[in-house]
């Protein structure tokens, strides 16, 4: 029996990705809630609408909260209420989600409308909405998750040892991981931080990284300008220098990045200079150029990814296309390769890179990446990143995580990545 609910109308919720609580694309409509001191059960009773014209399988929408998740399939064209199954929670600030996924919108082209959202509390203090996107609310909902969801009791049972023998326990490597890239634009500028010549500088550099960090990535020196500036000239002893110094370390290792840019004639955001010109070359309808900037792509990716040396095998993720909405897509500059390749053709520059560290025997994951993604919320600038993706996604690009880049300053820069990300 339900002795307390508070009720949230779709088009009041906080958080509405596609900016209405119609979702008929991939996205979600997000608020928070409160569980007093003592923890609650709770079960949410959504009421939604399919929309009359479309086709395939019914819509379909998870409700998340913490680590579950309900799904709900929208079958009626009429308001009508879906009941979740009941969840217990601890006390806390809890971000919940109604979302539409990239699966099922492959399925379905019905729209679905999410009227109005109630939570329902069965046993403890009254759940209640704190339905403002703020600072306070996402940072509590990001601690009660962490305390409630990310911690545990951990038990070791050392074998063959007398009780009462003391042990000593070290933690090996963290599960998550914690990075550092390694300036340098060729072999000598990363050997300065990473070389066996015991400067001052390499010293201090692998002691800190190595009590701090379990993974490493490139600054500039996985960029193909520092790569092949000449083509065929290929120089990846920069790039080999921190990939075995990772291995050797027990280190995860991510690449940046396969392409980017660029953005002008005057830009070319660390692109060889030969590869520019087949680019504005390709833009103006040279197809001999582009089919000679395609076939330096794949040379590209045979020694980055595959070939012979198969680097891939000593790397977690690999940035493809690097910025391809800031510096493609949403560029006004046609010499740059979202216009030469458009859709369908990045997205099987995406799948030539899977390919070939599938046929090196890697598990690394094709990365997008962006940046001013976190800073720019006004101008709903992670809706334009999240369709951006899907578009890739929908040409049948193997897209298997993203990459947000965020700069709080001028000086220094943090990047952010999710990785094994899918829908």
């Amino acid at each position: 029996m339900l002795f307390a609910q508070a009720t949230l109308s779709g088009s009041s919720i906080a958080l509405q990705s596609l900016g209405s609580a119609t979702l008929s694309d991939p996205g979600y409509l997000g608020t928070y809630l409160t569980i007093p001191a003592g923890g609650a059960t709770i079960s949410f009773t959504v009421q939604a609408t399919r929309g009359a014209s479309g086709n395939g399988v019914a819509p379909h929408m998870n409700l998340v909260i913490a680590d579950s998740r309900f799904g709900v399939n929208i079958t009626s064209t009429s308001a009508t209420n879906y009941a979740t199954p009941s969840v217990t929670l601890p006390a806390g600030t809890y971000f919940v989600r109604a979302e539409r996924d990239y699966d099922n919108s492959n399925a379905s082209t019905h729209a679905f409308t999410l009227n109005n959202l109630t939570v329902n509390t069965t046993s403890g203090a009254a759940a209640s909405f704190s339905n403002v996107s703020n600072n306070t609310n996402a940072f509590a909902a990001a601690d009660t998750y962490i305390n409630n969801f990310r911690k545990g009791p951990a038990m070791v049972r050392v074998i063959g040892a007398a009780p009462g023998t003391p042990v000593s326990v070290n933690l090996k490597r963290l599960d998550f991981n914690l990075g550092d890239s390694i300036d340098g634009f060729n072999t000598s500028g990363v050997n300065a931080f990473l070389g066996s010549n015991g400067t001052t500088q390499q010293t201090k550099f692998q002691q800190t990284l190595n009590q701090n960090f379990n993974a490493l990535s490139g600054g500039n020196i996985g960029k193909w300008a520092h790569d092949e500036a000449t083509r065929n000239v290929v120089t990846m002893g920069g790039v080999d220098a921190y990939l075995n110094y990772a291995q050797a370390h027990n280190m995860t290792a991510r690449v940046h990045n396969l392409i980017w840019g660029p953005t002008s004639a005057t830009s070319s955001q660390q692109q060889p200079n030969w590869v520019v010109t087949l680019l504005n070359n390709a833009a103006g309808g040279d197809a001999a150029a582009k089919d000679s900037l395609t076939s330096g792509i794949t040379s590209r990716i045979n020694y980055y990814v595959g070939g012979t040396a198969k680097r891939s095998l000593k790397y977690a993720e690999i940035d493809v296309y690097n910025e391809s909405y800031h510096t493609g897509q949403n560029n006004a500059y046609s010499g740059n390769y979202w216009d030469v390749y458009d859709t369908a053709g990045i997205a099987s520059i995406y799948n030539q890179v899977a390919a070939s560290a599938a046929a090196a025997g890697s598990t690394a994951k094709t990365f997008v990446n962006e940046y001013n993604v976190l800073q720019n919320n006004g101008t709903n600038y992670g809706t334009f990143y999240f369709n951006h993706i899907n578009d890739i996604r929908d040409a049948g690009g193997n897209v298997g995580g993203i990459g947000v880049q965020y700069y709080p300053s001028a000086v220094n820069c943090s990047n952010f990545f999710w990785t094994n990300w899918k829908g």
